[in-house]
């Protein structure tokens, strides 16, 4: 009798084993999805479904959970594809390719994906400066980040050294962008507000020589100044198309 018991607890763990492994393939599919598409939406939209696909499973809250430190998927050849662990920091699932080099890698931190030889060149997820996309040799440098942050919406691009060299965002829900040069040093912005548009140009000490303003009211004006910045010349044009030009002299 004690046998027959066993033999049916046996049996409803391997039937619960077979179960979880169907989840972890259907997760897979979603993953590889994710890689592709360039996105975490099916992902979001899989974990809102409980069942996603599942049609045939047996499992009720409190009938028990597959208990292991560590998950590996293989192909027909026996090659590991998918590894899912949490003995390390940051637990997550790396997905394989057919030479056995990692490719993708879903963890709390966001999806990274992975090229040939091994660097990541993208990641999806939590950036350090707010949420979005990074591309680029990662850590390293970001060639290109989109990222919703405090302060707004924001993209950056930067050049093969991981310098910024534009800036594109919205400040205080207001776009603002800036262009820098290969030290770092912003030489050109401009920006438009409530009260108009801007244009500001800097010297190579990142110190604003020229500034173009055309207000919301009507009229413009252009302002040169030295490099201590006092303003030394003007040119207006007010509402009613008058010029006027200033020179400040020593």
């Amino acid at each position: 009798m004690q046998s027959a018991e066993q033999f049916l607890h046996l049996e409803r763990r391997f039937r619960h084993m077979e179960l979880e492994l169907k989840r972890l393939k259907q997760f897979t599919v979603v993953a590889l999805g994710i890689v592709v598409a360039g996105g975490l939406g099916p992902l979001i939209a899989y974990l809102a479904l409980s069942n996603a696909g599942v049609t045939e499973s047996r499992l009720t809250p409190g009938s028990g959970a597959l208990n292991a430190r560590q998950v590996v998927v293989t192909d027909d050849r026996g090659r590991p594809r998918i590894d899912l662990r949490a003995d390390g920091a940051t637990p997550g699932v790396t997905l394989y390719d057919a030479e056995g080099v990692a490719r993708a890698r879903l963890s709390e931190r966001g999806l990274e994906s992975i090229d040939a030889e091994g660097r990541v060149r993208g990641r999806f997820g939590d950036l350090g400066a707010g949420v979005g996309m990074a591309l680029g040799a990662l850590p390293e440098r970001h060639d290109l980040s989109v990222a919703a942050t405090g302060a707004g919406p924001e993209i950056t691009l930067s050049d093969p050294a991981g310098r910024p060299r534009v800036h594109l965002g919205l400040l205080a829900g207001e776009p603002n962008a800036t262009l820098f040069d290969d030290q770092g040093r912003e030489r050109l912005g401009f920006a438009v507000s409530r009260a108009g548009a801007h244009l500001r140009m800097s010297d190579a000490q990142a110190r604003v020589r020229a500034l173009l303003r055309s207000g919301d009211a009507g009229g413009a004006a252009l302002e040169l100044f030295d490099a201590g910045g006092a303003r030394r010349a003007s040119m207006r044009m007010g509402p009613d198309d008058q010029a006027k030009i200033e020179v400040v002299e020593d």
